[in-house]
């Protein structure tokens, strides 16, 4: 079962647990400075059930709360600081995304038809492409396929390396 919250009840659940944490930790440090002041009044304690009840209302009113609402505290800030980094992560994506696009449809403005039909080659590709498999890939004698490399290389949409006799040619990273 998948439970689907949207980003305003992250963010609301997240407030609510950092207001809860802090009214357990005020109610722990009230009942702690009290028991702290009848200490200090001297209320004697002269049975071992007095001891018991004593160190049982410690615990209950004072060391509880206070560890749960920090507890509370802690969960709180750390789940905000999740909904923001998720939040940030997806907007940078977005844009990431949006960049791509624009990126692509301006090398397509700025292509020619041949020069399209390489980087198609090479985008469907996946790995490089040796210099000599792209003129049977592409059907262009071995002169024009090293005049479009020339100038997608000169543009900065591949990149060459030598292998053996020929060259390997890759897609640029950036694109």
């Amino acid at each position: 079962m998948k439970l689907y919250v949207s980003e305003k009840g992250i963010k609301a659940f997240s407030i609510y647990l950092v207001a809860i944490g802090s009214i357990l930790i005020l109610i722990s440090v009230i009942a702690g400075i009290s028991m702290f002041l009848a200490l200090i009044h001297g209320i004697p304690i002269h049975t071992f059930n007095d001891v018991n009840t004593s160190v049982i209302r410690f615990a209950f009113n004072f060391i509880i709360p206070l560890l749960g609402g920090m507890l509370l505290v802690v969960a709180g800030i750390t789940m905000q600081k999740l909904y923001d980094e998720s939040t940030i992560s997806r907007a940078a994506k977005k844009h990431r995304v949006k960049a791509v696009n624009e990126k692509s449809k301006m090398f397509n403005n700025l292509l020619g038809a041949d020069e399209k039909a390489m980087v198609a080659i090479l985008n469907s590709s996946k790995s490089p492409v040796l210099q000599s498999d792209l003129m049977a890939l592409s059907g262009y004698s071995k002169v024009k396929v090293h005049r479009i490399l020339k100038k997608l290389e000169s543009k900065g949409v591949i990149k060459r390396s030598r292998f053996g006799i020929t060259n390997r040619v890759f897609l640029n990273t950036l694109q």
